[in-house]
């Protein structure tokens, strides 16, 4: 767990008073390696650590959010492709970056593989505001 919050956040520095939250569910410190091990690395969409000290009422420890793709409800899917199918398809503004499975996809070729892109193949999709724009991450089905 340490190495994934590492990675992703340099603010996170093996804090011992934190409340892990996995997917929406809290975790007790104790119980985080084992459900950790329950979900597979490649799926990893996000790990973020918001220190206490930076947060308002209600937060009294530190939290760390952990975020895996996982099968997405049809409805949640739904709003996002269409929201993506916006971003592709209009000639007058730049792509957002597109990452397939955690692969960056070259901006020349962005358009045509989220297009080839099966909705019935999405297992995860969501859409990330970034420094540099918009990034369309897309997780398939196995």
């Amino acid at each position: 767990m340490d190495s994934l919050l590492n990675v992703n956040d340099s603010n996170y520095r093996k804090k011992t008073d934190v409340l892990f939250v996995i997917n929406g569910i809290p975790y007790d410190p104790t119980q985080v390696d084992s459900v950790i091990s329950t979900y597979d690395q490649k799926q990893l969409a996000d790990a973020m650590f918001l220190s206490r000290e930076k947060q308002s009422y209600p937060f009294y420890r530190d939290v760390a959010v952990v975020v895996f793709a996982f099968r997405q409800k049809n409805k949640i899917r739904r709003k996002y492709w269409k929201e993506a199918k916006k971003l592709f398809s209009d000639p007058n503004k730049t792509f957002p970056e597109l990452l397939i499975d955690k692969e960056t996809i070259a901006n020349n070729e962005a358009s045509k593989a989220f297009h080839l892109i099966k909705f019935r193949d999405i297992m995860y999709l969501d859409i990330k505001q970034n420094e540099n724009g918009k990034q369309v991450r897309i997780w398939r089905t196995e």
